[in-house]
């Protein structure tokens, strides 16, 4: 599997990249304070978030890849109410699948919380884990838009 594109909304120095396509080698140049570190440490941030499953739903901003500090300092312009979204491409064999993330920040939490992950194959029916009104969840399942229930782990 590789990765094929990357889109962030409201990270850090990015209020919206646009879809930005990779290639098995990119290049990434521009001047100094531009975000070319910010694309990296994204997809540090999602790595070490999905490699430590045992913190739960939230976004590992302490990790051993990238020490990405409080969610203030990592939402675009610092506000501290607002949400960060990640959206990725994966490549698998054949075809292509859309993975997107999105984080907020709850009251009186700094790290972040899934707010919303949904999954996009061509041909195959939309899958959507969100999460619902109140404190802490419950998550709720979509597929296709076909509501399936609501779990709170």
């Amino acid at each position: 599997m590789r990765l094929d594109s990357l889109s962030l909304k409201q990270f850090k120095c990015f209020d919206d990249t646009g879809r930005l396509g990779l290639r098995p080698l990119t290049l990434i140049f521009g001047r100094n304070n531009s975000g070319k570190s910010t694309l990296i440490q994204s997809l540090l941030l999602l790595k070490q978030t999905i490699e430590t499953p045992e913190i739960g739903p939230r976004l590992n901003t302490r990790g051993p890849l990238y020490p990405g500090g409080s969610f203030a300092d990592l939402v675009h312009q610092h506000v501290r109410e607002g949400r960060a979204k990640f959206d990725f491409t994966l490549s698998t064999e054949d075809p292509t699948c859309t993975f997107r993330f999105e984080f907020q920040r709850d009251a009186g939490m700094d790290a972040p919380r899934l707010q919303d992950l949904t999954i996009e194959r061509p041909g195959a029916d939309k899958l959507v884990v969100k999460r619902g009104v109140g404190k802490g969840g419950p998550y709720e399942l979509r597929i296709g838009g076909r509501h399936l229930g609501y779990e709170r782990r």
